[in-house]
């Protein structure tokens, strides 16, 4: 190594100033600024990394002027295009290769089977409709007449056999949902409603109506007394006088239902009470107050009534 300069000082870092001079006016000083550049030089391509193969470690300016691999002409011709519209159009080359394929081996990219061999089918045809050397037009006119008759034949034997066939598959999927249904009837264990329906003969006329023997829930009555009115009416007098005091009795003993029925039957209590304990004076006095009220409601009653035209009840 070669001894310093004299007067010359300089920074080993690479970020460390070029040199200072203590000297300027010295005659070694181009000698000595042109040491410390290469010492700085040398320092950076020992402590950096290359990002360019196969060129040696210098700084990142210097990589990106010398590496070849920036000086390379582009191969692709979407070079001009933005990244993700390459991707796009790239893809859709692929596509299109795979329907090409399909379609080589008969089938079409869009799901229609057949269709190079029914292109093919469709020239071998115009090929048969073209006039032959030395045929009259009449002839010609003939042929295609009888070619066509035959192609329209054709045509509506596959559109009637398509039909026929959808018929059959509506028929067969009925078939298959009545014994579904079936099944899952027997699995259930319940009966049809076809199997409960009467059936009526022609002309059969009713007499009656259907008569119920079923008993319905007890609501405020005995099961005897809802048998009894279910039966039919008595024949004679007696029988129907017995059985209106049977009702009337049930009717009394019947308890009230609805929440109406329990306040009315509960004001009757406490207005019977209250009457026990009164004297034949005051019942009397009560009594004529309450024809009195009932009175002059009858007599408002009888005045709307007029007012609107009607008939007052007497």
């Amino acid at each position: 190594m070669e001894p310093q300069p004299a007067g010359v000082t300089w920074g080993y870092p690479a970020e460390a100033p070029i040199a200072r001079f203590k000297n300027p006016d010295d005659e070694g000083l181009e000698e000595a600024k042109s040491r410390v550049k290469g010492s700085r030089i040398t320092h950076a391509s020992q402590t950096s990394k290359s990002k360019c193969p196969g060129q040696p470690n210098q700084r990142s300016y210097t990589t990106a002027l010398h590496c070849p691999r920036h000086d390379e002409v582009p191969t692709s011709e979407l070079r001009d295009m933005p990244r993700r519209f390459a991707a796009v159009m790239k893809a859709h080359e692929r596509l299109n290769q795979r329907k090409n394929v399909k379609k080589a081996q008969g089938d079409g990219g869009d799901g229609t089977k057949g269709k190079r061999r029914m292109n093919s089918e469709k020239s071998e045809h115009a090929a048969e409709l073209r006039i032959h050397p030395g045929e009259s037009f009449r002839n010609f006119s003939r042929r295609v007449d009888e070619e066509m008759q035959a192609r329209v034949l054709h045509s509506v034997r596959e559109g009637r056999s398509t039909s026929v066939k959808k018929k059959q598959y509506r028929e067969k999927q009925k078939q298959k949902q009545k014994a579904k249904r079936q099944r899952q009837i027997e699995e259930a264990g319940a009966r049809d409603w076809d199997d409960l329906r009467d059936e009526v003969k022609f002309g059969e006329v009713a007499d009656a109506p259907p008569t119920i023997t079923a008993v319905p829930k007890a609501r405020g009555k005995t099961k005897k007394d809802l048998a009894q009115s279910l039966q039919p009416p008595p024949t004679n007098s007696s029988a129907a006088a017995d059985a209106g005091s049977d009702s009337d009795s049930t009717l009394r003993t019947a308890k009230p239902t609805t929440v109406l029925d329990r306040a009315l039957q509960d004001q009757r209590d406490k207005n019977r009470q209250r009457l026990k304990g009164m004297s034949e004076a005051t019942r009397r006095v009560l009594d004529q107050e309450r024809e009195r009220v009932i009175a002059g409601y009858r007599a408002v009653k009888a005045k709307k009534m007029i007012a609107a035209g009607l008939t007052p009840m007497v």
